[in-house]
């Protein structure tokens, strides 16, 4: 006996000229598969297509959290048909996470290459989202190092990427605790682990 499972896929001409698409929110989303680049407090990042025949160059996106201040941003770039990009949205500061605590992110395409979509269907998405913790100045970092210490390393950086503190050079088992002032603002913490064993461990909380 043979049992066979087929599956076949046609299409045909494309149904529009002009049609930009969101596929989805990346950024900042509750969605499983992006738990590990979420929460945010920096810029969101959305994923665009071109669903139109005509290559897009350009595009109009507004977006928003609830209860907040929109923002609008242009895109270029040349996307064929059915072609994707992921697109960073820059926010003008902090506030613009400021809402009325529904805490869903909301985007909106418009003006593709300048002209009118013909089809609205895809050109808004919502994503609801969690905020990130918020900690009074001072912050300590705890960090305790297995026995590859070499092997640890960690980072902290501002919402423009850069570097505002780092901790490297470490010795085998050892707690390092670290007091970082910083002004209000966004932050990344990174920590490194070059090898494939149980990294070490780290905690890190606000003054009280």
């Amino acid at each position: 006996n043979y049992l066979v499972n087929v599956q076949l896929v046609t299409y045909g001409e494309a149904n529009f000229e002009l049609d930009a698409g969101i596929v989805e929110v990346i950024q900042p989303s509750n969605r499983i598969e992006y738990d590990r680049i979420n929460p945010i407090c920096n810029d969101p990042v959305i994923s665009i297509q071109n669903t139109g025949s005509t290559t897009l160059t350009s595009l109009v996106i507004s977006y928003e959290v609830s209860g907040g201040m929109s923002e609008e941003y242009t895109w270029t770039g040349s996307l064929d048909f059915l072609e994707k990009e992921e697109v960073t949205l820059p926010i003008s500061d902090q506030s613009f996470w400021v809402g009325n605590g529904g805490n869903v992110f909301s985007v909106t395409l418009s003006s593709p290459n300048g002209g009118s979509d013909e089809y609205a269907g895809n050109n808004s998405y919502s994503s609801p989202f969690q905020l990130t913790d918020v900690y009074d100045s001072p912050i300590y970092i705890k960090l305790r190092t297995n026995n590859l210490a070499y092997q640890n390393s960690y980072t902290v950086k501002d919402s423009d990427g850069n570097i505002v503190y780092s901790l490297d050079d470490l010795d085998n088992s050892t707690t390092y605790q670290d007091t970082l002032n910083l002004p209000a603002g966004c932050y990344t913490l990174e920590l490194e682990d070059s090898g494939d064993d149980a990294g070490s461990g780290i905690t890190l909380y606000g003054s009280t």
